[in-house]
């Protein structure tokens, strides 16, 4: 498996503080939104205090991030050996469970190529690598663009922030990367976008140069297309929104093919 090579730095980002506030303050402010969005005068009250609040906050992360906030591994659980935890997101039927069965090397999570998410909530399954552990995270469909455009009665995004911080709550160790699953083969859509838009919104805006690995699945569909360059050729000739996610991340991008059976290839 590829991704371990991104995974060399052995530092973690925490949101078990910082961002777990944030998330339970964006819930709080939803709520309130969904009751007051026909009241324009108290809205546009509640939206200065909204900027107010989200300047605040974004001081007082900086503030933390510079107090050490991120720490080594070693420093945190020496005696444990490596310990490395990833957080799954993406779009239901991008093939999060798979990637995540791939990195366990187990089928640690039910995958299904339905789109509907099989996933019903936050799930956290393990293994063990010599003297290296690895945990993954998987989440139910948290970037599927029917939720995010909910935003006006408030349920169904009420429900992502809820997801994302047992996320947090599951993992109090912070995690190590957070893997965004992608699909080789369907073009990367506004929604997307707008979905790790939001990710940033809540988990700061360098979340994505710092803490972002970018797996495309479907692997087999890029060998099978016999191609005369590589997938890392290809992914410098692409443009538009999907490139933008490259250069956010760093170009750390790995091609997953979940289906077949040579683990060199996974």
């Amino acid at each position: 498996c590829e991704i371990d090579v991104y995974l060399s730095d052995p530092i973690t980002f925490r949101f078990t503080s910082s961002a777990c506030y944030n998330i339970t303050y964006c819930y709080i402010f939803l709520q309130i939104f969904s009751a007051l969005q026909h009241n324009v005068e108290m809205f546009q009250i509640l939206i200065v205090i909204i900027l107010f609040f989200l300047l605040n906050k974004i001081s007082k992360f900086e503030e933390i991030c510079d107090k050490s906030e991120l720490k080594y591994l070693d420093d945190i659980e020496p005696q444990c050996g490596r310990k490395y935890d990833l957080l799954l997101l993406g779009k239901t039927g991008n093939g999060k469970s798979s990637t995540g069965n791939s990195i366990l090397g187990y089928k640690a999570f039910v995958a299904s190529a339905k789109s509907t998410s099989v996933t019903n909530g936050i799930e956290r399954k393990s293994n063990k690598f010599k003297d290296t552990i690895l945990n993954v995270v998987d989440t139910p469909g948290v970037l599927d663009t029917a939720a995010l455009y909910e935003v006006v009665n408030g349920s169904t995004t009420r429900k992502i922030i809820q997801q994302l911080q047992e996320a947090v709550e599951i993992n109090p160790r912070g995690y190590n990367a957070c893997i965004l699953v992608a699909k080789y083969g369907n073009r990367f859509t506004k929604e997307e976008s707008d979905a790790i838009h939001m990710l940033k919104q809540i988990f700061g805006e360098d979340f994505m140069r710092h803490f972002c690995v970018l797996v495309m699945t479907n692997g087999d569909t890029f060998e099978a297309e016999e191609n005369d360059f590589t997938f890392r050729e290809w992914l410098y000739r692409q443009s538009g929104s999907i490139n933008d996610v490259f250069h956010e991340c760093g170009f750390r991008v790995v091609l997953f093919d979940n289906l077949t059976k040579d683990p060199k290839k996974k």
